[in-house]
Order: C-alpha cells, then sequence, then structure tokens
C-alpha cells in the first residue's frame, strides 16, 4: 500500500525500465545492497532515500547497480527506484524520522527516513515541511542541502544504543564503518568509503603515537572505532550489538582475549588534521 503511495505521488508506472547507464534516485527509505539478485541474497550495504545510483544491468526485477555516494556494487529491486532523478533541497539530520500523511504527527506513516536521506522540500507553511514525495515532516529535522554538522563525533554519539546490524546504514541498525561514514557525511566529507578497510588507507593521515585525541579513528583488522578522549571510545560493536562506548584499555584487553590473532591488535591511527579547526568554527 504505502509503495503504491509513493509511486503514485511521484508519477510513476509499475514496472517502468531503467536504461542501463543512466542515474536515477532512490525512492524508498532504506534499499538493501545485495550482492547478488534475490531478497535472500546477503546483504552488502544499504542506500538511503535520496541517493543516486546508477544502472549498469537488469535481471529478474533486480538491478545491478554502483551507488554514488562511495562507489559500492550490487543488486537492488527495480521497484526501489524512481524513474528519474530528483533534485533534493534538504537532508535529515536526525538518526531517523518517520514522514506521515498529513501535518499532525498522529497521522499515518509514509515513509521512513535515516539520516542523510536526501528530501525535497516543496512548501514549509509552518513546523512541517511537505516532501515531493507526499507526506510531511518537522522541519526542524530537515537541514539545507549543504549546512552541515561541524563535530562528526558529536553526530556519531547520537547512534549511542542504536542496533548493530552487519551492512546496515542507518538508526535502525548499523555496522561500525557506516557509523563512521554517516557521521563524517554529515559533516561534510565527500568519497568516503563503505568499509573499514579502505578507510584505513583514506580517511585522514596516520599517526605512530598512542596519545589519542578526540576524533582520533582505530582500525583493526575488519573493524573502526572512534576515540572520544584518551580514555574512551565510541563503535558499533557486535559483542554487545549496540552502538557503545567503552574503554580504550578493555577493548585492547578484550580482543586480545577474544579475537583471531591477525584481529587483536591495532592495525593504524588515523587524524584529520582539519578536526579542530571545524570545532573553532562551530561557533555559539
Amino acid at each position: 500500500m504505502l509503495d503504491q503511495v509513493r509511486r503514485s505521488a511521484l508519477g510513476e508506472r509499475p514496472g517502468t525500465d531503467h536504461v542501463i547507464g543512466s542515474t536515477y534516485s532512490v525512492r524508498q527509505g532504506i534499499v538493501p545492497l545485495r550482492t547478488r539478485y534475490g531478497a535472500r541474497a546477503e546483504l552488502d550495504t544499504e542506500i538511503l532515500f535520496g541517493e543516486s545510483v546508477e544502472v549498469l544491468s537488469r535481471k529478474n526485477g533486480y538491478l545491478r547497480v554502483r551507488a554514488l555516494v562511495d562507489g559500492k556494487e550490487g543488486y537492488i529491486p527495480a521497484h526501489a527506484l524512481a524513474v528519474r532523478r530528483f533534485r533534493p533541497t534538504h537532508r535529515v539530520w536526525v538518526p531517523h524520522v518517520v514522514a506521515s500523511k498529513t501535518r499532525p504527527v498522529q497521522s499515518v506513516a509514509t515513509l521512513d527516513l535515516p539520516m542523510n536521506a536526501l528530501v525535497r522540500v516543496l512548501e514549509t507553511p509552518d513546523k512541517f515541511s511537505r516532501l515531493s514525495v507526499g507526506g510531511w515532516v518537522n522541519h526542524a529535522c530537515l537541514k539545507p542541502l549543504h549546512e552541515y554538522e561541524r563535530d562528526f563525533v558529536e553526530v556519531a554519539l547520537r547512534f549511542r544504543g542504536r542496533p548493530y546490524k552487519w551492512g546496515g546504514r542507518s538508526a535502525l541498525g548499523l555496522d561500525c564503518s557506516a557509523l563512521l561514514q554517516l557521521s563524517l557525511q554529515a559533516c561534510g566529507y565527500r568519497n568516503v568509503p563503505r568499509d573499514s578497510g579502505p578507510q584505513s588507507q583514506l580517511l585522514g593521515e596516520p599517526v605512530c603515537d598512542r596519545e589519542f585525541r578526540r576524533g582520533d579513528l582505530l582500525f583493526w583488522k575488519g573493524h573502526v572505532a572512534i576515540v572520544l578522549n584518551r580514555y574512551y571510545l565510541l563503535h558499533a560493536a557486535d559483542h554487545t550489538m549496540t552502538v557503545v562506548i567503552e574503554p580504550i584499555d578493555a577493548v585492547l584487553a578484550r580482543r586480545r582475549r577474544e579475537e583471531p590473532l591477525d584481529k587483536q591488535e591495532i592495525t593504524c591511527v588515523r587524524r584529520f588534521p582539519d578536526y579542530a579547526e571545524r570545532l573553532i568554527k562551530r561557533g555559539p
């Protein structure tokens, strides 16, 4: 039912073909990107509402696509894409918000919108904004497209307590590298890799000292954590199945006890030279 409502709002026809080599906008809140076609295929990551993908091929109702946000490739249902790209005006800056059919929040829900979802606002007659896809959200949950947060660590802290989900990329469930990617994207960092391996090579600059600072990134094989201060870190942890704050020493000790040898020790520490400057510019 909701799928039909959204399709009607976009002026789409069911089963519309998408042109290989063209780009389209995702028109569902959170779309699984799978390693092969089929609903039971392994989840690789998720694409969020309003993000764009390039269509690479078609097969049995699925499209093989490349996500423009980070270059990930995989399969999504064809009906998850709009028939054309739309030009967003705002992005969601809270961890999660639900669009409703009419302005009162008691109205029927029409669409889940995760952080960094891109939407087009048609009007804001009061504290609610009407979206091009049909539905209303509280305007306080939106920011103009190019208005970014300053402190990616503070953004990451908004996900504290949210569930861990391998391949997840929203407050409904996310993994360690998605927590970092979403937080950096909310602060205007571009071309943020999706997985911790490429993140450990491309984000910030490597540092050799172990005097950890707020904003440092600690990498293990297959895992990344965000330093809050010299004693604590934040990460999406599979041993608690949540985004959690833990003492750095406790994490190091646990990994030496429980992880395979190649995953026990920190492989590298990365630091953003402009992190402190961004905080200074934050203002009141």
